[in-house]
């Protein structure tokens, strides 16, 4: 044999044993996977799509407060609530209670529905005169501790009469223009929470028919709850209602009609009881 045959076999058979090697171990793992390597991201060049409104609406809380009860109609708002399975709360008025049997009767009823919940509103009401009514704190504060204990209330949650004033653990909110802040402060430090209202569905003193459109309340509470600044607290938005609006039968009901297209937008609805406090 040459030399130059010589090297040749010398470089040779080393590639060739390799080769085998190479081969014998492919076959011996057939499942063997080639894994392509990571491609790193640059997160500089992703850029996140602004959002309007990033609370999803299942955990947007509306709370269906209706006042003045009872009174005619109040028996309607019972049957509704029950009828729905949903939570509602009414502030009651201790005076209308003794106007009547049927109206005490109707008390009896929402206070005893696991659905709803009564607050006090008040025994008088301020006879309807609310200006002299909140001259005297300490007479605002006799009248609702007058009506705590003739309803027999669970808890100190509270509506003023004519008033959207706010006391809400720390906070507070007052209308400008009207006076009851005074009687709102002396209310809070003897242990009531005072809720006020983010809309109200006005009605015909009359008739006591519901002013605005169903549609037009539906769109008010979209708009207000989506917005941070339009509640009293971020997300969660109390309605103001009145007893005497929404006695049509349950079918053609404004109320109905209100509460199914709040249900088909995802809304959760509880009672006043469970309001944030903080």
């Amino acid at each position: 044999m040459s030399v130059e045959g010589s090297k040749w076999k010398r470089f040779l058979l080393p590639a060739l044993s390799f080769l085998a090697v190479l081969l014998f171990s492919c076959h011996s793992n057939p499942e063997k996977k080639i894994i392509a390597p990571q491609i790193k991201t640059d997160s500089a060049i992703l850029k996140s799509s602004p959002q309007k409104d990033t609370i999803p609406d299942t955990l947007k809380t509306i709370y269906l407060t209706f006042d003045d009860g009872p009174l005619p109609g109040t028996d309607a708002i019972i049957r509704a609530f029950d009828r729905e399975k949903l939570p509602a709360t009414m502030f009651m008025v201790g005076k209308h209670v003794q106007m009547s049997k049927s109206l005490r009767e109707k008390y009896e009823m929402a206070y005893r529905d696991p659905f709803l919940e009564t607050g006090n509103h008040s025994y008088s009401h301020a006879n309807r005169k609310y200006h002299t009514y909140y001259r005297h704190p300490e007479k605002v504060l006799e009248d609702f501790d007058r009506n705590q204990a003739f309803l027999h209330l669970r808890d100190k949650d509270a509506r003023m009469p004519g008033r959207s004033s706010w006391r809400v653990g720390n906070r507070k909110r007052d209308e400008p223009s009207v006076n009851g802040a005074s009687a709102a402060d002396l209310l809070h430090e003897n242990g009531y929470t005072i809720f006020g209202w983010d809309l109200e569905w006005f009605h015909k003193s009359q008739s006591g028919k519901p002013q605005q459109k169903v549609e037009e309340i539906f769109e008010q509470i979209q708009k207000r709850i989506s917005n941070p600044k339009k509640c009293f607290t971020p997300y969660h938005f109390v309605l103001l209602a009145h007893d005497e609006m929404f006695q049509k039968p349950w079918e053609q009901n404004e109320l109905k009609q209100l509460i199914d297209l709040l249900k088909e937008n995802g809304y959760k609805f509880d009672h006043i009881n469970n309001y944030p406090r903080k």
